[in-house]
């Protein structure tokens, strides 16, 4: 592989001496001094409020992305692809409390320790970590101190920091009980409560999202059939519309669901979407029709917090799940004559499993986010971290006012006058910026799929595409279909070969800019062939990719629908057999929706 940079140094050594100078951030990076001192202050304290975009920080304020804590290191205003994980010069992870695995954007001052590979390690130098400072490779910033411990009672193995990682099923820092749904069989291992052999779901023994035995049968399950209930907003759409719209993106998301479908035409859809509708437009089912001189197209049930309130979104998300709003749900309660279910009790019996709001955005009104979401974060072996829930599992976090119901439950935003590829793009949103960072069987093999390990495979400055530093738009051309070129604002890189593998929601594997989507360049990408080895070594076989690939899913138009269509279709599904390197097989898209 050829890879070559321009711009008169090194892109790390230049990004370490940068002065940060954006939009609503101006200033240099803190003394490390003082990042030492902040450090052990905050220590072991969490955030108490998600991260959002259009907050102003200061240096040493906390926020929670992806179920972890940030400490700011300069003051600034929050904004869209800023997120803390990929903002190291704005953000620091504070100093673990206790001993704890080695993580990159670290703070770690002297004496702070870490394991990895096995052992445990001293800091000697006080730092900021950056990938490739583990203690293995930055013997100058660690000492070696002994091996972790293993004691994990049959039920989990060490996880290098002196604890262990559980088996499915088991909890406690030594394993040594059951989580909630599991109890002790004979042999001592933990097992479901309730189970029994299903390819679908919901069904008889599990019904609700976060139910653990969607967990363990994963990989039994061929088809999802979740309930979706579908809110009807836009007073100037009509209600048979605004269905159809619905329907046309669940027929979308069926068709991106199966597995190699453009080239399979025996590959059946594996989630197929239950909608129950309710219409909320005014003059409807003997409400009055909207006032003289309403200015907007939205109901007036249409959830909008009062001018002023705080948080990120003015549309009233909380306001769904009180008992006021659960009469427009439309769920009488059985056990209170003429009283109705809220939201929060219809998802944990799984009466419901998202919610898609129909609006319209032709006349301004408050402002909703594409997709939001909670959901709980998860080990590496499929158990769920006690009390630790990801409230940006969504294309934004939700305000703190929004509850948490116990199970993860996506509410989404559909726009009734574009097409139904908007909001599969919006789900897109949904999995790379949010549940990922909650499921890490998810994550391994999401960040090779999607080009989210850029800087891993190659030289380069940024993990993906959305985090390039580009000045004027285009930054990205291909002279070769092999040679990535990338023209940033802190130095030009060349990259051959390049592979964008499957590329991510805005960016298709040929993109060169945003929502490229009909770019006619031809480039090489491995996208059809990924986990499946097939080429030299056991590679993945790269192919000539342009729009030709995804141009017959135009039934689902708009926002990139055709080539989010095949996007999804490549991802693995149940019985895709798509693999990692060493064998090991990579799990099915569609279940982690409801983990």
């Amino acid at each position: 592989m050829t890879v070559r940079s321009s711009g008169g140094r090194s892109w790390a050594l230049a990004i370490a001496a940068a002065t940060i100078a954006i939009a609503g951030c101006v200033g240099d990076a803190a003394s490390p001094g003082a990042e030492v001192a902040s450090a052990l202050s905050d220590a072991c304290q969490p955030a108490s409020a998600a991260w959002a975009p259009g907050r102003a920080y200061a240096i040493g304020d906390l926020a929670l992305h992806g179920g972890v804590t940030y400490r700011a290191r300069q003051a600034h205003t929050s904004a869209v692809g800023w997120e803390p994980p990929g903002v190291p010069a704005l953000w620091v992870i504070p100093t673990p409390c206790g001993l704890a695995p080695w993580a990159a954007q670290t703070d770690y001052p002297v004496g702070s320790r870490v394991t990895y590979a096995g052992q445990i390690y001293e800091c000697v130098q006080g730092h900021v970590s950056l990938p490739g400072w583990d203690p293995v490779h930055a013997p100058a910033l660690w000492r070696a101190i002994g091996p972790a411990g293993d004691d994990c009672n049959g039920r989990g193995t060490s996880d290098g920091a002196g604890g262990c990682l559980c088996d499915l099923g088991a909890t406690g820092a030594a394993c040594e009980a059951c989580a909630d749904g599991f109890t002790v069989d004979g042999s001592g291992r933990c097992v479901l409560v309730h189970d029994g052999d299903y390819a679908v779901w919901p069904n008889p023994v599990s019904r609700a999202s976060s139910d653990p035995w969607l967990v363990v049968h994963h990989d039994d399950v061929a088809l999802l059939r979740p309930n979706v209930l579908v809110l009807l907003y836009a007073n100037v759409g009509t209600a048979d519309g605004e269905r159809a719209l619905v329907e046309r993106i669940g027929r979308g998301l069926a068709e991106g669901s199966r597995a190699r479908g453009y080239a399979d035409p025996s590959a059946v859809p594996q989630i197929e979407y239950q909608f129950r509708f309710v219409d909320l437009r005014d003059g409807v089912d003997g409400r009055p029709p909207a006032p003289a001189g309403y200015p907007y197209e939205n109901s007036t049930l249409y959830p909008r917090k009062p001018p002023g309130s705080p948080g990120a979104w003015m549309f009233d998300y909380a306001l769904l799940y009180t008992q006021e709003y659960a009469r427009y749900l439309g769920y009488p309660d059985p056990a209170r004559p003429g009283q109705f279910r809220d939201l929060c009790s219809l998802v944990e019996d799984g009466t419901i499993h998202e919610v898609w709001a129909v609006g319209s955005a032709d006349v301004p009104d408050v402002n909703a986010a594409e997709v939001l979401g909670m959901t709980p974060n998860y080990t590496a072996t499929g158990n769920r971290i006690p009390d630790s829930v990801n409230r940006c599992a969504g294309n934004g976090c939700f305000d703190a006012e929004v509850p948490f119901c116990g199970r993860t439950l996506r509410i989404g935003w559909v726009n009734y006058n574009r097409g139904p590829g908007c909001y599969m793009h919006n789900q897109g949103h949904g999995i790379e910026w949010g549940i990922k960072d909650s499921i890490p069987a998810l994550q391994e093999w999401f960040l090779p799929f999607a080009g989210f390990d850029l800087d891993r495979r190659y030289p380069l400055p940024f993990n993906n595409l959305y985090w390039m530093p580009c000045d004027s738009s285009p930054c990205i051309s291909y002279p070769t279909p092999t040679h990535g070129h990338f023209a940033t604002s802190i130095g030009t890189f060349d990259v051959d070969p390049f592979d964008a593998v499957c590329g991510n929601v805005h960016f298709p594997p040929n993109g060169v800019q945003h929502y490229d989507y009909f770019n006619p360049q031809t480039v090489m990408s491995s996208c059809e062939g990924f986990g499946r080895h097939d080429g030299p070594g056991g590679a993945d076989v790269a192919e000539p990719v342009d729009p030709s690939r995804w141009s017959m899913y135009w039934p689902y138009d708009d926002c990139g629908g055709e080539f989010l269509t095949w996007w999804y279709q490549n991802m693995p599904g149940h019985g895709s057999n798509q693999t990692f390197g060493d064998g090991r097989p990579m799990q099915s898209m569609w279940p982690f929706y409801y983990y």
